[in-house]
């Protein structure tokens, strides 16, 4: 006679704790986006009310293609000529064949080059007055954003809104460093080269040079 009642109350207060949440998405462009796109629209096919916020130029973040979540676009000062010009000159220098001394260079430069775009992108979205009133009146329970760039926590710590991050990779190993995780430089091929855990001596040597840089660089 008194398990019904009890079963009732407790199904009840379960759909309760299981209602959606809204949750504001601050991605990083690129191919970090392709990664965390599916997890974004599963979240608001569970019942959650997402909010993406992107900037007017971007790679593959276009608001015109169909969605199920809510994308609020901002300006930025750039066309869509310079991210593509910027985007070209960071694969080139990742991907053309040279030697490893270019590639730390070419990769340094085109890496303060593009990070210049995405700092320019962070300082238009939090100095859009509009925007940001709208993101804090939202009430978002939580901020859903890559850490690869620091523009994600810097809005919830802003909104004062707890932050859940979602990696694709990090450059320099700082992944390995952040969890303590090993990462021998004799087995483990460092940032831009071609090298597999299976290495002669001198494919160590350039592993443990680049791996020296590494910090440097990054």
């Amino acid at each position: 006679f008194y398990r019904g009642p009890w079963i009732f109350l407790l199904l009840t207060l379960s759909l309760i704790l299981a209602e959606g949440g809204k949750i504001l998405v601050v991605p990083q462009d690129g191919s970090h986006w392709l990664s965390m796109r599916p997890v974004v629209e599963k979240l608001q096919q569970k019942g959650h009310e997402v909010v993406v916020v992107v900037p007017a130029t971007n790679l593959y973040m276009k608001s015109k293609e169909p969605q199920n979540y809510t994308v609020k676009v901002y300006p930025i000062p750039y066309a869509d000529d310079y991210l593509a010009e910027m985007l070209k000159t960071f694969v080139n220098a990742h991907f053309i064949e040279q030697s490893v001394w270019n590639v730390v260079l070419t990769s340094y430069q085109s890496m303060i080059e593009i990070t210049s775009v995405f700092f320019t992108n962070c300082k238009s979205l939090l100095q859009n007055e509009e925007l940001m009133q709208y993101l804090k009146e939202s009430k978002f329970d939580v901020v859903f954003t890559d850490p690869i760039l620091m523009c994600g926590p810097l809005v919830a710590e802003y909104l004062s809104v707890p932050s859940v991050y979602f990696l694709r990779g990090f450059p320099c190993g700082m992944d390995s460093a952040a969890t303590q995780c090993p990462s021998p430089p004799s087995y483990v091929p460092r940032l831009f080269l071609d090298n597999s855990d299976s290495m002669m001596f001198s494919q160590r040597v350039k592993n443990m040079l680049v791996n020296l840089l590494e910090l440097f660089y990054c």
